[in-house]
């Protein structure tokens, strides 16, 4: 069982502290997460071998007209890495076909688990991919709002970068702008993630189709936004040291090797599904708490 009180919590580092203890209680749970990995670093591996034969036949063209012929070479290739890696095309495209997929498949074993169920992967997978379609279009609703606020912060950031002072409130606002942008990014992002927390569990538990899991989420949403709120940021903090050496990197990688840099991302994978696991287990906990005690 996962929600064993009868009670419900709202103290998000006590639901985190729980949520923990479900996943090393129930490691079963990190399965759909760890094909996430094997897939990140699938592509990870597609991109660190483009330049090379046989796969430089397809990509090399790509690269010459994109990036240019230097990012066919070393140490170049580590950039190109870095680059194409993280793109909103690559990211965006695994998160909503397959990324929520498995996040979806996570959330039902949680709630078999709940349920005292025995866990048979075929059955899940054939369960949560029935609801595919709904889970798809919650994903796209995700990446569009995100998106959105992402280019309304670019235009913040362009507005930064033509302020002239080099002293005074407008030259602090805009290192704040600017030095602070990864960390805007992130939490940005942690607070679409808040306003559609409950949108996945609701189609994987109730099986609602989207405009009613759509409603369904504000509706809980608005009866614990506070809550939610620290339960999707706090796990956040996490990935803030790799931010800050993400947006430093210029004063760390002339003295590391340039496959430092693909190591790095290999850690920042893991530690954002880690993230994830964490933030999904405990939403799908507090939800379950709040199904029963309504």
């Amino acid at each position: 069982m996962i929600t064993t009180s009868s009670s419900i919590q709202k103290n998000p580092a006590v639901i985190l502290r729980n949520a923990v203890n479900t996943i090393v209680s129930n490691p079963i749970i990190l399965f759909p997460l760890s094909v996430t990995a094997f897939i990140q670093i699938l592509c990870l591996e597609v991109i660190f071998f483009a330049p090379r034969q046989p796969l430089s036949h397809f990509f090399a063209p790509l690269i010459r007209y994109f990036n240019g012929e230097i990012y066919l070479h070393y140490p170049q290739n580590f950039a190109l890495l870095n680059e194409w890696y993280h793109s909103y095309l690559l990211q965006y495209t695994l998160y909503i076909f397959v990324q929520t997929f498995l996040l979806a498949m996570m959330i039902n074993i949680l709630y078999r688990l709940n349920n005292d169920q025995k866990i048979r992967m075929k059955n899940i997978f054939q369960q949560t991919l029935s609801l595919y379609l709904n889970i798809i279009l919650a994903a796209l609703l995700t990446v569009i709002v995100l998106h959105s606020l992402m280019t309304l912060y670019g235009v913040v950031v362009k507005r930064a970068l033509i302020i002239r002072s080099t002293s005074g409130i407008f030259y602090i606002m805009k290192r704040i702008v600017l030095d602070g942008s990864p960390y805007f990014q992130i939490l940005l992002a942690g607070f679409v993630t808040t306003i559609f927390s409950f949108l996945i569990p609701i189609i994987v538990i109730e099986r609602k189709n989207i405009l009613s899991a759509i409603m369904q989420n504000f509706k809980n949403l608005f009866q614990s936004f506070w809550v939610v709120l620290g339960i999707i940021l706090l796990p956040l903090f996490l990935y803030f040291p790799i931010l800050l050496l993400r947006s430093n990197s210029h004063w760390w990688s002339g003295a590391l090797p340039p496959e430092a840099h693909g190591i790095f991302i290999i850690i920042s994978i893991f530690v954002l599904l880690a993230i994830d696991a964490i933030q999904y287990t405990a939403i799908t906990s507090y939800y379950l708490l709040k199904k029963e005690n309504s």
